[in-house]
């Protein structure tokens, strides 16, 4: 018995794109917008905003990105009133106030966004939730919405930049029916611009024609939505979506899980939109379909999308697969054949952007943190982060770092712990300068006693054979930080007995810091220190107090908590 098979898998997601732009010789519009997107806590810039520019009828007139330096220019195709819709991933998504452009006029126009939490860990999602028509329909699936929705923006809006081309490898296969092992395999490297490796059918198209076409030879066509897709009023109509929890495969991971509206007959897709729990980012879409022809199995067969950030806050597409089925018919001898078609191989076409060409547009930081040149002893679990932007990542068990796919420019290299958190160190810096292309490597030092002393207390030397620093945090009933409360601070030095001299005691008018805290530099270990609340007139606060003999060669913190008996 032997196998034939009459069809063939034609996939047009993988037709390839070309970047647009401005000719050479259009003539471009002389109203401009100029600006800066900044942050409003730390003031520094903000690349990848998506900025829409919308008429007075909330139409879509011109979108683009800011740029490494938060900076963005706008040319608007004519005189009018405008406003512009701001949104990136990690900042409130906010609509400026309505304002006119007069013919030739350059307006100069800064932005400043309020920074929110990544929410998506935090979604609660319990019971069967329903499937809404339109993702902002609730406030859970909305807030995914908005971010997935800022990610393929800035994907369309990267395909209009000019940029060059760079290699694309593709690659076609089959594979075993049962085993899923690979047959054959065909690779390729293409010329393609990384920024649009491929494309999808519009949306309209696909939205009449369904995902899944039997053409009149018999082959079938299978196809997968782009951003451009995804984004459009049509696909929004054609199916509902919910929240998706994270699987085994997916920890860490929020879904935007998507469906056919019941009323919808064509073939269609049905999948989710895998966002990142911590930072909100968007990772992958996963599709399959809901109707194969043969009566065959479509949770087998499908895609995989993955997006990528590159630097400057543009977004593409870095790799993407599709499994589609083949048909054929069992033959016993020349004549006889089955009379219905069976699955006999599965194709996968698909394609990715080699890891080089990323690297080309971006730098590698990489080192180790050690805890003196002398001993060279690697500390783990540091998190060492680039101040200002999203970038950070924590030290292993050797002490080694890497952070990867950082635009080039110069950083401020940040260290942070717990502990230095509860000391009030904010940070502890080095400058480095990354280059397209490069890595950099470098050795971090954790800073001695010395040197945190010197940061702590504003530069003073401390004897730490017979003296220590200490930290004060004093917390309310309610765990609370006792923030900017005037306090006294206590010395009472101790005799030869070891026994304290009230009478030599000294008092010091404090007030704690804005995290509840106080430090306390060049502590003896020949006294005792005592913090201590002053009388509230109005009992808001009740009396307390916490004595503590200070150890010589430390540098610690001690928490005070309210309401304690002692």
């Amino acid at each position: 018995m032997s196998l034939w098979s009459s069809n063939r898998a034609r996939v047009a997601t993988l037709a390839l794109g070309s970047v647009t732009g401005l000719a050479s010789g259009e003539r471009v519009a002389a109203q401009v917008v100029r600006g800066v997107v900044t942050e409003k806590t730390t003031n520094a810039p903000l690349d990848g905003v998506v900025l829409s520019v919308l008429d007075p009828r909330d139409s879509v007139v011109v979108q683009v990105l800011s740029n490494d330096g938060g900076g963005f220019e706008i040319r608007l195709p004519s005189i009018g009133m405008y406003t512009i819709d701001v949104k990136r991933i990690g900042v409130k998504r906010v609509r400026l106030t309505p304002f006119a452009v007069g013919e030739g006029e350059t307006k100069r126009l800064d932005i400043s966004l309020e920074p929110v939490p990544a929410v998506l860990s935090s979604v609660n999602i319990t019971g069967r939730t329903s499937c809404v028509r339109n993702p902002q329909a609730n406030a859970k699936t909305a807030a995914l919405w908005e971010d997935a929705r800022a990610a393929l923006t800035a994907a369309v809006i990267t395909r209009s930049l000019t940029v060059g081309d760079d290699s694309v490898m593709l690659f076609q296969r089959k594979l075993d029916v049962d085993s899923w092992k690979v047959l054959s395999e065909n690779r390729q490297k293409v010329s393609a611009s990384i920024d649009h490796p491929f494309k999808s059918l519009p949306a309209e198209v696909l939205s009449v024609g369904g995902y899944v076409t039997v053409n009149q030879d018999g082959s079938t066509d299978y196809y997968a939505p782009d951003a451009d897709v995804l984004l459009s009023d049509t696909f929004l109509a054609d199916h509902c979506f919910k929240i998706q929890p994270g699987t085994f495969e997916h920890t860490g991971y929020v879904g935007l899980a998507f469906q056919p509206v019941k009323e919808r007959k064509k073939p269609d897709i049905k999948g989710v939109l895998w966002m990142d729990a911590k930072t909100n980012q968007l990772r992958t879409l996963e599709f399959t379909y809901n109707w194969l022809p043969n009566e065959l199995r479509p949770a087998d067969f499908g895609g995989t999308v993955s997006f990528f950030r590159l630097p400057g806050g543009r977004w593409i597409v870095r790799s993407w697969r599709i499994r589609m089925p083949e048909f054929g018919y069992h033959r016993a001898g020349f004549l006889n054949r089955s009379a219905s078609p069976v699955l006999v191989r599965i194709a996968e076409e698909g394609g990715a952007v080699p890891l080089n060409s990323l690297l080309h547009q971006s730098g590698n930081v990489q080192g180790t943190v050690v805890l003196d040149t002398v001993s060279n002893r690697p500390i783990a679990g540091i998190t060492v982060a680039l101040d200002g932007t999203e970038d950070s990542t924590r030290t292993a068990a050797d002490g080694t770092f890497e952070l990867s796919f950082i635009p080039p420019g110069s950083y401020t290299i940040v260290l942070r712990h717990p502990a230095l958190d509860s000391l009030g160190i904010q940070h502890l810096v080095r400058t480095v300068e990354v280059e397209a292309g490069k890595i950099q490597t470098m050795k971090i030092t954790f800073p001695s006693n010395d040197e945190l002393a010197a940061r702590m207390c504003n530069g003073a030397q401390v004897d730490f054979k017979h003296r220590s620093i200490i930290r004060f945090i004093v917390l309310d009933q309610a765990g609370q930080p006792l923030r900017k409360t005037p306090a006294v601070f206590w010395r009472i030095p101790l005799n030869g007995d070891g026994k304290p001299v009230l009478d030599s005691a000294t008092a010091y008018d404090v007030t704690l810091d804005a995290t509840g805290g106080f430090l306390g530099c060049g502590l003896g270990d020949d006294e005792i220190v005592r913090i201590e609340g002053l009388t509230d007139a109005n009992n808001a606060t009740p009396p307390w107090a916490e004595n503590l003999r200070a150890r010589s060669g430390a540098i610690g913190w001690h928490v005070v908590k309210i309401g304690k008996k002692r």
